[in-house]
């Protein structure tokens, strides 16, 4: 039988927390969890800050201000946790998301009918990838 590790229980907790969180009917204690974590984590994940900094000097040659690095890598620990916290919508957000209509189904569907293949392109570059999921 294969022992508990530490990262078992980090995840738990992660999960846990996600679930308590998005339990909520407001989005509000989600987006503070958020928050505090992705700060916390910018912190604390001193390895993980570093490299992400010094990959973003290397890309733009050393012409980002200090400050300009640190706002980008901030972003990228917050966009993480927003992401993850995602998973698991609340009461408020899945009523928003039952409301947005999704444009080109039917096409998808006649090709499927029609014995055709039909490709998904699923990008978080086109934003928050809640109705993906």
């Amino acid at each position: 039988m294969k022992r508990l590790q530490i990262w078992d229980l980090y995840s738990l907790f992660v999960i846990a927390l996600i679930k308590i969180v998005s339990g909520f009917p407001s989005p509000l204690p989600k987006n503070l969890t958020v928050k505090g974590i992705a700060l916390a984590s910018y912190h604390f994940s001193r390895k993980k800050r570093r490299n992400i900094e010094k990959n973003l000097s290397q890309a733009f040659d050393g012409k980002l201000a200090e400050h300009q690095r640190r706002e980008i890598v901030k972003g990228a620990f917050y966009e993480f946790w927003r992401e993850t916290f995602s998973r698991r919508p609340t009461r408020q957000e899945r009523a928003v998301l039952k409301s947005v209509e999704i444009k080109g189904v039917e096409h998808l569907h006649r090709a499927l009918k029609n014995g055709r293949g039909v490709i998904l392109w699923e990008s978080n570059a086109l934003g928050r990838r809640n109705l993906t999921k």
